[in-house]
């Protein structure tokens, strides 16, 4: 060390001692003040003290530090994206970055020469909407201008027509329409442009492109519009009204734009696209040319079903690196959009058009022809014509004339509109004739005559005839499902087959009517009445196929009625049976308007089948020995002494089951479908289970069940009294709401969809397997007040991790386990960081929520904020010299030896420094280590 202080010493000797001086005279690029520093000239400020190093451009930085909430990219050297060459004073810039500062981002592949690389500002000018649609209404043909600190920075490419893709390398194919859809309407807008004075021309912008027309000619906008721009054919028309304010009178022209095609070779690009429905957002106004005064606005007229503009026409596929379409069988041209199927020939042996299908699996439309025109009899679709007499037709309508039908081999099928023969009648020779008909209200084959004046004896209005020598045919016979129910025979004999014969007319008996003192008795066959109902005095006894009464109804004062077998039916206005009841051995069923009994009804066998408007047993009560109870809608309603079914269970389709008081007591099970069950008594289901399809809702009193509960849609919901489960598994499918806690004393509860949400909280004693891990929200867009945690390494080094057994018999009533954990202790935690720690409701007897709990995820920003402070502190560690080097300033030189050694003195206490530091940072690593080792085997 002596020998370094001599020869410097001797150095510092040998150096002259004078007026100040800067390095190298500021090499010729600067000035030299007294103090002997250079002020370099602008543009050589590279860094060099002696002005030798060249200043690079300034750019706004692509990526730098913060220096305030949410503000960023300062002007820096290069703009952060290249560095310098001092000897030159310019940028080298790195890949995907170009400019004098390196400021702009290069375009990919220089858009293959098929497209311009602009900045997000060009772009916004050149091709960006003209305006806000939805609240201004009307622009001057330049873009919204983007002005975000990258706008010009960020660069993309504006492809050219016909071109696409990031860097504009592939290729649009021919678009048109698909010729197989058929029946599409063409789109339409209309441009409503309100002026004070009717001058000049008004720009139509359509993807970036202006096409004018003048005010003065409307009528030429369709063909100003044809075929320029991104159109194809526009049909354009117009109407003008006058409207009066209370200060100016405007006028307003309204134009009605139908786009019947676009271009076959788009003219779109990466930029713009378009599937032949145009957008009114798409649509701007340029009112430069007009007057001060312009207002227009687009609608929207045409919209739905519009005619396609894809590409090959949905016929073919696109090669996009050529742009060619490859079209499917059947179809070409440059868009597919053309039928190939279609042949003219002009020999003499062969069709004059062909319209052939080759594909053996064909399913479309070999022929279509369509008009714009709806239908009409006032032109023909199709016109057949030998020399000048027309011998075939197919009109607007559909209805074709044939001069003469020769033969039909495969016969006809006429599926509407009829037949009809003006004269010369209808001659089937063969096979018999067949008329069928699905219609409820008309007749199968109806036979009139339209003759008004006097028909002699010897008219028929039908004749059947035979021509065979035997009698013992049928002229006529009738069936209804199958069954004979009415026949003619040859021989003139009538047969009527069941139903019996009925007679409209009557049977007249002038005097003493029709008195039977002694009951009726049918004893097969039964007894019809129409109408005027029957009265009986002495009862009525039907042993076999039962009493129908259409209506007028049944009334029975005393005796009452019994039937055996067959049951009853009445269809419509009810059945009373004011005294002594009803008994009903074979099932007794009720279609409409209900059944209602005072008395009581006792069915023993065949149940009760209800379809409509209910059963309401007003008291007596309603016991069912067999068979059971179905109610289709409407419901059952007992109002007093409940419902006893023995066997056979309750089935409620729709509307519910509905009991008042005294409750139900169901053995064999019960199942409600739709619309649920409720109960306000409370329910007690032995055996057998509860299947509810439409949901159940008990009010009070709460829910006991055996034999499990499965519930598959609509959810459960109990107001009061909780729910027990036993023994077996609760299955949710639809989810399940639980407001004030679960409690599952065994086997657990299994959600097999739609999730657990529960409100109160959950409690698990046990461990909680995941088999993913859980997610917790932590979405940016819903935090506000966002706030850096300081001084994270010494928060961190005020934790202690512990191993710990809980205590057990403890007066919290909690039951913990006797395994030794490791975490860290709460009241610490909340010392150092509160936010972590809370009250822990455990659930336990004596539980006040007095114990405190700590968060664990919450540690974890904690401990990766030490961990990055550490890693910072470690790398300024390794970029400090262990020795400070000494500066030696030409105006300070000294040959002191007292200088140097203090200046040994400060080294010697810099290095000792350091190495506390190091010691330091390398026992707070550790601790953090130790933490985050505690942390995972915590999780």
């Amino acid at each position: 060390m002596k020998i370094i202080f001599i020869f410097l010493s001797l150095l510092f000797v040998t150096i002259p001692f004078g007026d100040a001086r800067c390095p190298n005279s500021c090499s010729g690029h600067g000035l030299c003040n007294t103090s002997s520093v250079c002020t370099c000239y602008s543009g050589w400020n590279g860094g060099a003290a002696d002005c030798s190093y060249r200043e690079c451009p300034f750019g706004i930085a692509w990526v730098d530090k913060a220096y305030s909430s949410n503000v960023a990219h300062q002007l820096t050297e290069c703009s952060n994206s290249g560095y310098c060459d001092r000897s030159k004073g310019l940028c080298v810039c790195y890949p995907g970055f170009t400019g004098s500062s390196c400021q702009r981002a290069t375009c990919p592949n220089g858009c293959s020469g098929h497209g311009l690389c602009g900045t997000l500002y060009d772009i916004s000018i050149s091709e960006g909407p003209d305006y806000d649609s939805r609240s201004t209404l009307a622009g001057d043909g330049v873009g919204i201008p983007y002005s975000l600190w990258d706008r010009n920075s960020n660069a993309m490419c504006s492809c050219d027509s016909g071109y696409y893709g990031p860097d504009c390398s592939l290729v649009m194919c021919p678009k048109g329409d698909d010729p197989l859809t058929t029946n599409q309407n063409y789109a339409s807008i209309l441009l409503s442009v309100e002026v004070k004075e009717i001058t000049g021309k008004l720009g139509i912008e359509y993807q970036g492109k202006v096409i004018y027309i003048s005010l003065t000619h409307p009528g030429d906008c369709g063909t100003l519009l044809s075929n320029n721009g991104h159109f194809g054919i526009v049909g354009c028309s117009f109407a003008q009204t006058i409207v009066e304010y209370s200060s100016y009178v405007a006028t307003v022209l309204e134009f009605t734009l139908t786009f019947y095609n676009w271009p076959t070779f788009p003219k779109e690009n990466n930029l713009y696209s378009s599937n032949g429905k145009p957008s009114i957002y798409d649509f701007f106004c340029d009112i430069t040319y007009t007057n001060e005064f312009t207002i227009c606005k687009f609608t929207e007229i045409e919209s739905s079903n519009i005619r396609e503009y894809a590409f090959c026409s949905n016929r073919g596929s696109c090669d996009f690196n050529t742009g060619d379409c490859t079209c499917v069988d059947g179809f070409g041209g440059p868009a597919c959009s053309n039928i190939t199927y279609l042949h003219h020939h002009g020999s003499n042996s062969k069709p004059g058009l062909e319209v052939s299908v080759t594909g053996l699996d064909y399913t479309s439309t070999a022929l279509q022809i369509s008009s714009a025109r709806s239908s009409s009899s006032s032109f023909k679709f199709i016109e057949a014509i030998a020399a000048s007499e027309t011998v075939f037709y197919v009109d607007g309508e559909g209805s074709v004339g044939i001069n003469k039908l020769k033969s039909l081999t495969g016969g006809m099928t006429i599926t509407g509109g009829g037949l009809n023969v003006d004269s010369g009648g209808l001659t089937i020779s063969s096979d018999g004739l067949h008329v069928y008909s699905s219609s409820a209200s008309n007749p199968v084959a109806l036979y009139s005559s339209r003759y008004a004046d006097y028909l002699t004896s010897a008219y028929v209005a039908m004749q059947i005839s035979t021509m065979s020598s035997t009698t013992n045919h049928f002229l006529i016979k009738a069936f209804n499902r199958g069954i004979n129910v009415f026949a003619l025979k040859a021989n003139g004999q009538l047969q009527i087959g069941a139903g019996g014969l009925m007679v409209t007319g009557g049977i007249s008996i002038n005097s003493n009517g029709l008195k039977v003192t002694g009951g009726v008795t049918i004893r097969s066959g039964g007894l019809s009445i129409s109408s005027g109902g029957l009265v009986v005095t002495g009862g009525v006894t039907i042993n076999t196929a039962g009493f129908n009464v259409l209506r007028g109804g049944i009334q029975i004062f005393g005796g009452g009625m019994s039937i055996y077998s067959g049951g009853m039916k009445v269809t419509s206005a009810g059945l009373s049976v004011l005294s002594a009841g009803l008994a009903v051995t074979g099932g007794l069923s009720v279609n409409s308007n209900g059944l209602r009994v005072t008395g009581g009804a006792t069915i023993n066998t065949g149940g009760v089948y209800v379809t409509t408007k209910g059963m309401t047993v007003a008291s007596g009560g309603m016991v069912i020995k067999s068979g059971g109870i179905t109610v289709v809608a409407d419901g059952l309603m007992i109002v007093t002494k409940g419902l006893t079914v023995l066997s056979g269970g309750v089935y409620v389709t729709t509307k519910g089951l509905t009991v008042v008081t005294d409750g139900v007591t169901i053995t064999g099970g019960l199942t409600v479908n739709s619309a649920g069950a409720a109960i306000s008594g409370g329910l007690t289901v032995n055996a057998g289970g509860m299947r509810i399809s439409g949901g159940l809702t008990v009010f009070d009193a709460g829910a006991t069940i055996s034999g499990g509960i499965t519930i598959k849609d609509t959810g459960l919901m109990v107001s009061a009294g909780g729910i027990t489960v036993a023994t077996g598994v609760a299955s949710f499918l639809g989810g399940m709401s639980i407001s004030s806690g679960l409690t599952v004393t065994n086997n657990g509860v299994t959600v097999q969809a739609g999730g657990v949400v529960v409100t109160g909280g959950l409690t698990v004693y046990g461990s909680a397997v995941f088999q993913n891990a859980p997610i917790v929200t932590s979405d940016r867009r819903l935090k506000t007040n966002l706030v850096p945690i300081t001084d994270a390494l010494h928060k961190v080094s005020r934790l202690q991790g512990v191993y710990y057994n809980w205590i057990q018999n403890e007066d919290s009533g909690l039951e913990f386990d006797r395994d030794r954990h490791v975490g860290l202790l709460a009241q610490e935690v909340q010392s150092v960081l509160p936010e972590a720690v809370g009250l822990a409701p455990l659930g336990g007897k004596n539980d006040k929520s007095k114990y405190l709990g700590v968060d664990y995820t919450a540690l974890v920003p904690l401990l990766i904020t030490a961990v990055r402070d550490l890693i910072n502190d470690i790398t300024l560690l390794n970029q400090k010299p262990l020795v400070k080097k000494a500066e030696i300033k030409e105006t300070t030189l000294s040959c002191n030896y007292t200088v140097f050694s203090d200046e040994l003195v400060q080294i010697k206490e810099d290095i000792k420094n350091a190495m506390l530091t190091r010691k330091k940072i390398e026992t707070e690593r550790n601790h953090v280590k130790e933490l985050l080792n505690n942390l995972r085997f915590r999780s």
